[in-house]
């Protein structure tokens, strides 16, 4: 995002054909109470960063091109702690009427179905981070005791079991169990 510019909001309704048509661009924020999915999603959203182009191709298709920044707070599934990640979104979108023109785009823009003039920019926005948030979080260090995942025994197996289990899996399992039945019938 370009620095030294004070940002606004931006606005909820947007007409993407008329501004692709006038070729502006939108740089400000949204806020968190804004993207309710998104704060559901995350422990913790500072307002979003936007810079949005939207433009006419060469094929006078219209296009919304631009960045997103979001800095969230999401809960390691290690530890459940609270991990920051900062979300950068490339957006390439072409607005389209229907599923038909939809189809009918090259592989490198993903369609954005507007039927009516207005759309909601909150929506797209709270979409495109969504889809960008990694499903699985968790902290680059080891942020939990190793030695508290094991339960129980440690169950070593001999070289002679080993031709076993390399025969029959499930015969380590009888002889655990039958090792068991046998403890509790000396109790």
């Amino acid at each position: 995002m370009s620095e030294g510019t004070s940002k606004s909001r931006l606005p909820q309704l947007i007409e993407p054909r008329k501004l692709a048509q006038q070729q502006l661009q939108l740089v400000g924020y949204i806020k968190p109470e804004d993207l309710p999915r998104v704060v559901t999603a995350t422990l913790n959203l500072a307002p979003v960063d936007c810079e949005l182009r939207f433009r006419l191709d060469e094929q006078y298709r219209r296009l919304i091109e631009g960045k997103l920044n979001a800095e969230i707070e999401v809960s390691c599934q290690r530890c459940m702690g609270a991990l920051p990640l900062s979300v950068d979104v490339d957006v390439r979108l072409a607005v389209v009427r229907d599923e038909e023109e939809a189809k009918a785009l090259p592989a490198s823009l993903d369609p954005l179905i507007v039927d009516e003039a207005e759309t909601s920019l909150y929506e797209l926005v709270e979409e495109e981070l969504l889809l960008n948030i990694p499903l699985i979080n968790r902290h680059e260090h080891d942020c939990i005791d190793t030695s508290s995942l094991s339960v129980g025994e440690i169950v070593s197996v001999k070289a002679a079991d080993k031709a076993e289990v390399d025969a029959n899996p499930f015969q380590v399992l009888q002889k655990l169990k039958t090792g068991a039945s046998d403890e509790s019938e000396e109790s």
